[in-house]
């Protein structure tokens, strides 16, 4: 099962702020290795879009609406992730309620055949 979005920024600070020289790793979906400054691509870097297979490598100069645009372009691909994990939980779900429904039916008719209940054909009550 995929993780939600991880981010994980390895590098230099300036108070509390990505800058310097950095890795930024975002889980599934891409990478970027390089300069930043106030938390943003700036400078000499290589970015892999690993969804698109996209790699570009060369002198950064983002701004922090570039940096939100990115992140914009990510979260669709991070809802579409989101939406199967919860649809894997509900099957997951429903199959386990179905066992249960099962398992309780299967009790049920235990019990009948031991009170001498049991009856294979459907019986009218007049």
């Amino acid at each position: 099962m995929q993780k939600e979005l991880e981010i994980v920024y390895e590098g230099e600070f300036k108070m509390t702020a990505w800058h310097g020289y950095g890795r930024l790793l975002y889980n599934k979906f891409g990478s970027y290795e390089g300069k930043f400054s106030q938390n943003c691509f700036y400078g000499k870097g290589k970015f892999i879009d690993f969804v698109t297979g996209e790699v570009k490598e060369g002198i950064f100069k983002n701004t922090k609406e570039d940096m939100n645009k990115l992140f914009k372009k990510l979260y669709p691909q991070m809802l579409k992730q989101k939406q199967m994990k919860d649809n894997e939980a509900r099957v997951k779900q429903e199959s386990e309620n179905d066992k249960d429904l099962k398992s309780k039916i299967g009790e049920i008719r235990t019990d009948n055949e031991l009170k001498g209940n049991a009856t294979d054909t459907p019986q009218m009550i007049a």
